[in-house]
């Protein structure tokens, strides 16, 4: 599983298997007659420094982590931070975790008030859906952390945990196993989904990708193999049904996004077999026409924008492409720098993260028709 979009990658379940790499059909270029003007971009120059500088918090920054470096930008453009990339580190708009010290302990620096202590917990720090955790080394265990990295609550899974999303008042975190565990706010276990038990049996269960939606109302799971399905689930009462549910063909045992609209009306998911849409009002699912390419266990990024929007982030054909996906419809495709890993969305800017530039993009949903 806000920045979406710096998104976690937890390897569960890993296999022999065939994926792709996915080229559009139609690509829509960028160009003057597109929803999508580019903005000023930001290189990513200059010294990096050795520590974070101390101001970063009086700035509206943003975060960004590239492969080689990571650092903040401002929301004008300019650059205001950065450092070499360190594999343990993890930057949020508002909070930094980085290795400190001769022992390299994680410590936790709160941007706003300038504060920081070293974070005990043990495991490896990550942020899901822009929310900083720590996960346990087994992958069995999770803790979150609140302002200024203290912990606000543990939770003991018994299970290996392959996914999460997290939103306002709830976290899901999908197995191993092959359910979906449902925490509240103070991590309190409110739900388990088995897809087993309501009728969604696979001969290899576990959770590949998974997403709730902004009021928490909707789960969506791609999880199984032999077969493999992309589900929707809606909470009803005190439990959840199968909202719907469609049957992957060419399945695929790697970690894939999963993401809802700002206002949960639709879905966008990857999978083996290519995207899907979902339009939650006819609870009916779109295939978006893919051309196959090659194999590979990447996955893409996707990140909602607007109502009913995503922005995406996918391998086409040994190059990087950033394609819009409005109601459904792709409305551009075009490539982007080499080394492309993260897309921060703010409003309607979309800023995509390279090795050696941010580029940046202003998408005017005013103009959707």
């Amino acid at each position: 599983m806000d920045n979406r979009r710096g998104k976690w990658h937890l390897v569960a379940f890993i296999a022999c298997a065939i994926s792709v790499i996915y080229t559009f059909l139609i690509p829509d270029p960028i160009g003057k007659d597109t929803l999508i003007q580019p903005l000023p971009e930001i290189k990513i120059l200059g010294e990096p420094e050795a520590s974070l500088p101390s101001n970063i918090g009086d700035h509206d920054s943003r975060a960004f982590m590239g492969k080689n470096f990571i650092g903040y930008y401002s929301a004008k453009g300019d650059l205001i931070a950065l450092m070499r990339r360190d594999s343990g580190a993890i930057l949020g708009d508002d909070f930094a975790i980085f290795r400190t010290g001769k022992a390299k302990v994680y410590s936790y620096f709160d941007l706003k008030t300038k504060a920081n202590r070293i974070i005990g917990e043990e495991g490896f720090p990550l942020t899901i859906d822009g929310n900083p955790f720590v996960m346990r080394n087994d992958q069995m265990g999770i803790s979150k952390l609140g302002n200024e990295g203290a912990v606000l609550w543990r939770y003991e899974f018994g299970r290996i945990i392959t996914g999460a999303s997290a939103v306002a008042e709830r976290a899901a975190f999908g197995t191993l196993s092959g359910e979906a565990i449902v925490l509240d706010k103070d991590g309190l276990p409110l739900f388990i989904i088995e897809p087993s038990v309501l009728g969604l049996s696979a001969k290899y269960p576990c959770v590949y990708g998974i997403a709730l939606s902004p009021d928490g109302s909707m789960l969506a799971m791609l999880h199984g193999l032999e077969p493999q399905r992309l589900s929707i689930f809606k909470e009803r009462g005190s439990g959840w049904g199968v909202l719907a549910s469609i049957l992957i063909e060419k399945e695929s045992p790697y970690p894939r996004e999963s993401a809802f609209s700002m206002d949960g009306s639709q879905g966008f998911f990857d999978s083996g077999d290519g995207y899907f849409h979902f339009d939650a009002e006819e609870k009916e699912f779109r295939h978006l026409p893919l051309k196959l390419e090659t194999s590979s266990d990447r996955r893409s990024l996707i990140s909602p924008l607007g109502e009913d929007g995503f922005t995406l982030l996918y391998d086409a054909g040994g190059s990087t492409n950033f394609g819009l996906i409005i109601n459904g419809v792709l409305r551009a495709s075009f490539n982007v720098a080499a080394g492309a890993s993260l897309i921060n969305v703010r409003g309607t800017e979309v800023d995509v993260i390279g090795d050696a530039a941010i580029q940046r993009f202003f998408v005017d949903l005013g103009g959707v028709k």
